[in-house]
């Protein structure tokens, strides 16, 4: 299944009427007085070329156009665009990792985390198209006191790992029951993970001495991907759904008098769903079977009551076929089986990896945050690519303006009647000596002279 990853956000033009019928999604009305003189609009002194280049030169920020990104770094991207079909292009990146040194010597800090999106929808706000991945390490520390009695007071340390993945070819997913069905996307991958292990401490002394101590491990993962594919030479075109859920919790209890106990809760519930189709020009059915495979697994048990452990599992196969307008179920070809006997086992190894060294482990090993750090330098890289070209461009073309420590970079790139099309950098130099000058701003702008408009076609933001 491949989806569009953006690795390069292209604000060049090749065209300057392509441009002029792009469908703006900001309008800034500003006082123009200087942009009709001198193409001039902000800023409180001129600056040279020689000078900027000297500048760019001494901040070092022509290194950035190689500048890879590692964990330690932090950074927040945005972007918003609209295409040629005047879709609107939204993209980010986002990276939290500033505290990892902390973590890897005390497993603490500030959360770890990386998110990268880009979604696509039409000028209806329809989504076309999303690709969204996140993940994060968190701990936090707690204090409660009961709102009746100060005496009682209850800590609790809390370690937690999230994981997420978006990444459909349709409309957006919403987790509703309709949109499990097949013909909501083309296809799409979403998965939804939240593990923590927390340690909780109830005292009725001012949280001195513990009367019981809970520690507690969980995890929530629910998922489902479609995937379609059509044998030419048949005419079959198979659509296969698999869906899960999956809920754990187990707790182990020690109250400072009496014997220790523990709870269990499992659940785990996978579906795979199958279509084996004939479909018309118009997509719709013409003959076709439908197969269902779940497996069902439950366990639950309480030792303070010295009860036993229940659970169940359930095989289920079933099969579908298509008879007039709708699936009708073969019963004869499908079955059933249920095992009341079943019971999960708690193994401790799987305890050991619902914890706080093997979150920070799963986080730094993702392939999905390999994936990242490699588009997030090359997007970062390219923005200074592309602007070494204008900047190596006809200086006739250019404008910079100085605003204290901004600098502002702005290169015509055409004209038409009385639209003229600008692309503009921001530079922030710290007034802090230790820290480096950064690009804060890339904005593709259509003014218009005779209106005293400037439209933004085109923006990305960058907070560091």
């Amino acid at each position: 299944m491949a989806f569009y990853r953006v690795t390069r956000w292209q604000l060049m033009v090749n065209k300057e009427d392509t441009m002029m019928r792009k469908k703006p999604f900001i309008i800034l009305a500003l006082s123009l007085a200087g942009l009709l003189a001198s193409c001039s609009y902000g800023g409180t002194s001129v600056v040279s070329h020689d000078e900027f280049v000297n500048f760019y030169s001494e901040e070092n920020l022509a290194s950035q156009d190689s500048y890879a990104f590692v964990l330690g770094d932090a950074i927040n991207i945005s972007a918003s665009s609209t295409d040629e079909e005047e879709n609107i292009v939204s993209q980010s990146f986002i990276l939290s990792s500033g505290s990892i040194s902390t973590w890897d010597s005390n497993l603490s800090g500030s959360a770890l985390s990386f998110a990268s999106s880009m979604v696509k929808k039409n000028s209806s706000g329809v989504q076309l198209e999303g690709d969204k991945t996140s993940s994060s390490v968190s701990f936090s520390a707690t204090t409660v006191a009961d709102n009746e009695n100060e005496n009682i007071v209850t800590d609790a340390s809390t370690y937690t790992y999230k994981y997420n993945i978006d990444q459909v070819d349709g409309e957006e997913y919403t987790g509703s029951s309709t949109q499990n069905e097949k013909n909501n996307y083309h296809e799409c991958r979403v998965i939804t993970q939240t593990d923590f292990k927390s340690v909780s401490s109830y005292s009725e002394d001012y949280g001195i001495t513990p009367s019981v101590v809970t520690t507690t491990w969980s995890s929530t993962i629910s998922s489902l991907s479609i995937e379609v594919a059509f044998d030419s030479g048949s005419g079959v075109t198979t659509t296969t759904k698999r869906e899960a859920t999956y809920n754990f919790q187990y707790d182990e209890v020690e109250p400072k008098v009496g014997a220790s106990y523990s709870v269990l809760t499992y659940y785990n519930k996978t579906v795979n769903t199958v279509y084996s189709e004939i479909l018309d020009n118009d997509n719709a059915v013409v003959s076709g079977t439908k197969t269902i495979a779940t497996i069902i697994e439950q366990t639950s048990f309480n030792s303070l009551n010295d009860d036993e452990p229940t659970g169940s599992r359930t095989d289920r196969h079933s099969v579908y076929n298509w008879v007039t307008n709708d699936y009708v179920k073969d019963e004869a070809s499908s079955s059933e089986t249920i095992d009341d006997a079943y019971v999960y086992q708690v193994a401790a190894s799987y305890l050991d990896s619902l914890t706080a060294s093997s979150f920070l482990s799963t986080w730094k090993q993702l392939d999905e945050l390999d994936h990242f750090l490699l588009d997030l330098s090359s997007y970062y890289n390219h923005l200074f690519i592309d602007f070494e070209t204008y900047l190596a461009g006809d200086a006739a073309n250019e404008e910079i303006v100085r605003d204290g420590l901004t600098y502002q970079y702005r290169s015509r790139l055409g004209q038409v009647s009385d639209n003229l099309t600008i692309i503009q950098y921001t530079f922030v130099k710290s007034s802090d000596e230790g820290k480096r000058t950064v690009l804060t701003d890339v904005s593709l702008l259509l003014v218009n002279t005779s209106a005293d408009e400037v439209t933004t076609l085109s923006r990305i933001s960058l907070v560091y």
